[in-house]
């Protein structure tokens, strides 16, 4: 409304100036008609337009509404750019909550799936996983669990195999999108940045842990050894096809399950937050992005762990979130480090 009223005037500029100047020529003449009819020497004259008088009027009519104009203008821009901050922090707010559940999505269903995929299909592990079922599971036998332990000891290569696929590439395509997104917010916005900045990290991590877990010889030697004791493998490909689907049960058993509850902490965090900034009219996003910007957080840099990026948002949150919704961010935040501190999310 208030960007309406400025430009409703500024449009009106050249109106008001042409009333002012023939309100300021009429009275400037009437008040020297008036002037030399009270003079008792002077002569009566008939009414004259005073062409000096009129061009003073109207320089200063002018200088004026120059000044009005300039006003005007500063006011547009001001509101111009402030409508701009505010729309494009709403639509990033939006958009990276709908990423961040993409992301969640992916990776408890799809992305463990294709990963296993990538590393137990991949064309450098052929060779070496078709030696392995020729001289053990042709036919498999508990027996030669000893022999199988010193042969993937000794001839099992590294598993530096590279894990890319077009969904792994969707998935790392949404984390940069974040990374840019937020970018812009990092000092505008410091609040919504660090939380959104902690969720995007624990996906980083989450992702790094899977390959992680993947290229474990220790896990891949296990594995195949209590493979061992099943007599449905009867070819290579059934091998394979069997490694997979025990990856991603480790995976998902081991480690997704308790990080699913990571991330369902920092889901809601961001929700509180995401609701209480969309909540804000323009003018108090803009108010309160001033006071974020004055609250001494420490760079992220500096901080070591997602907890103390949650700690350092708290530092802007509390003077946005009304208490009942302070009290459950930090809420969420303790469950998170506790959870983390005992080793259960690792």
């Amino acid at each position: 409304m208030r960007f309406k009223r400025t430009s409703s005037i500024a449009r009106k500029l050249p109106f008001f100036l042409c009333v002012l100047c023939v309100f300021g020529v009429v009275l400037h003449s009437n008040t020297s008609v008036a002037q030399s009819q009270s003079s008792p020497t002077s002569q009566q004259q008939p009414f004259s337009i005073d062409w000096n008088t009129i061009a003073q009027v109207a320089t200063a009519l002018g200088v004026g509404v120059a000044t009005v104009s300039i006003y005007a203008s500063y006011r547009l821009y001001q509101l111009t750019r402030r409508d701009e901050y505010v729309n494009n922090l709403r639509k990033s707010i939006l958009l990276n909550q709908e990423r961040c559940s993409r992301l969640n999505a992916l990776i408890n269903y799809e992305l463990t799936n294709e990963m296993a995929n990538c590393v137990v299909y991949a064309k450098d592990l052929e060779i070496p996983l078709n030696e392995i079922f020729v001289n053990f599971f042709n036919p498999p036998s508990s027996e030669k669990e000893v022999e199988l332990t010193k042969h993937i000891e000794e001839s099992f290569p590294s598993i530096t195999v590279p894990i890319h696929s077009p969904l792994i590439e969707v998935y790392d395509s949404i984390m940069f999108d974040i990374s840019s997104d937020l970018a812009l917010y990092q000092i505008e916005s410091p609040g919504f940045y660090r939380v959104m900045f902690s969720l995007r990290t624990l996906f980083t991590i989450i992702e790094r842990q899977i390959k992680k877990i993947l290229r474990d010889e220790d896990i891949w030697k296990k594995i195949l050894v209590n493979l061992l004791d099943r007599k449905d493998i009867q070819s290579f490909d059934k091998l394979r096809y069997i490694l997979t689907n025990v990856f991603i049960a480790v995976i998902q058993d081991q480690y997704l399950r308790a990080t699913q509850k990571d991330i369902d902490n920092l889901l809601g965090i961001s929700s509180i937050v995401s609701n209480a900034y969309l909540s804000l009219t323009e003018d108090k996003l803009v108010r309160f992005s001033k006071l974020e910007k004055q609250q001494n957080l420490i760079p992220t840099y500096g901080t070591e762990t997602i907890t103390a990026d949650l700690q350092e948002a708290d530092k802007c949150l509390r003077l946005l979130l009304n208490e009942e919704d302070l009290k459950k961010y930090r809420e969420l935040v303790v469950r998170f480090d506790e959870r983390n501190r005992s080793g259960e999310s690792s």
